[in-house]
């Protein structure tokens, strides 16, 4: 263990020092496969492209197999989204319909966020999108 030098008044900033020093040596090289062109990737950019009033879009995709999305709205949004139900279905309709495509699943499912809660969901019922009130 290293010892600060007695000028130093607190051991944490000694051992902040160390650390601070230590990451700067620290060099780690990308791995050359990862890529920004995943379906996830492209699922959020499209759909943040198509609705822009959206806070954020995730998603996490398995081609073929499981697809689940997150989408981040804020007071203003989900106000539009509760005053006009039928858009609201149709928009999510439309966001999942785009995560079944890029995950090449229709079991894909969405789930809509105000202030990190779920409020809606958007998953497939016998070839159909049922977009439902989370409460």
């Amino acid at each position: 263990i290293r010892r600060p030098p007695r000028s130093t008044p607190l051991y944490s900033s000694a051992a902040s020092d160390v650390y601070k020093r230590q990451k700067k040596t620290m060099d780690f090289a990308k791995p050359k496969d990862v890529s920004d062109n995943t379906p996830a990737k492209k699922f959020t950019d499209e759909v943040m492209e198509a609705y822009p009033n959206l806070l954020q879009v995730s998603a996490q995709i398995t081609l073929g197999s499981s697809c689940s999305a997150q989408i981040y709205i804020n007071v203003s949004t989900y106000n539009q989204y509760k005053a006009n139900k039928d858009r609201t279905k149709k928009i999510l309709t439309d966001i999942r319909e785009r995560a079944v495509k890029h995950g090449s699943s229709p079991a894909c499912k969405v789930d809509v966020l105000y202030k990190k809660k779920p409020v809606y969901r958007a998953f497939p019922k016998m070839g159909q999108t049922v977009v439902q009130i989370v409460k």
